[in-house]
């Protein structure tokens, strides 16, 4: 965000990434990979917290005294 001071105007900082290491190959991978297998992963960490959540004992218990 600008921020004003004494009617002069200065512009956000430039942001820069920080270096990637070259050995680091999970994050290498993770930067190459397309979006659509990026938002397969998202949804499959979905659906094993939904599972996850639906196989627990205390969402039964709770669902239980709901109904």
């Amino acid at each position: 965000m600008p921020i004003a001071t004494n009617g002069t105007h200065i512009g956000s900082p430039v942001k820069t990434q920080a270096p990637v290491q070259e050995e680091d190959d999970d994050n290498r991978r993770e930067l190459e990979r397309p979006p659509d297998v990026k938002e397969d992963m998202r949804q499959m960490g979905q659906r094993q917290r939904v599972t996850m959540i639906l196989n627990s004992s205390e969402f039964r218990d709770e669902l239980d005294a709901i109904i």
